[in-house]
């Protein structure tokens, strides 16, 4: 899969999470971490979370890198990271990766650069 059809799924499931289709990216990319519940579940818990974490407005377009890796025994091809920017360097990273069969599976949805108000 070349980096532009990567950059377009990223965008894709950046435009699905702020629809809120948790359902349509699990039923297309599953998700890794989801662990006791459905993977639309946890998608959801997961954004909803980074949104409250870091302040994201949904306002900004997702800035998307393709990331490749050499040969190796993860099976690991590619990372497709997608940096939702939000105000004052706080956002909303995702995470999707390319395995060696060529199946693109979202990885994880985290914030970074701000706490939660206490």
């Amino acid at each position: 899969m070349d980096e532009d059809k990567l950059v377009l799924i990223g965008l894709e499931v950046c435009r699905l999470l702020h629809g809120g289709r948790y359902g349509d990216i699990a039923n297309q990319y599953g998700y890794a971490v989801a662990i006791d519940q459905s993977a639309a579940d946890a998608i959801e818990e997961d954004y909803t979370k980074a949104v409250l974490e870091s302040g994201y407005d949904g306002s900004s377009k997702a800035d998307v890198s393709v990331k490749r890796f050499g040969k190796s025994s993860t099976g690991i091809k590619a990372l497709i990271e997608c940096d939702l920017i939000g105000k004052n360097g706080s956002g909303i990273l995702v995470e999707l990766i390319l395995s060696a069969t060529g199946v693109v599976y979202l990885e994880q949805v985290s914030s970074y650069g701000r706490e939660a108000d206490a």
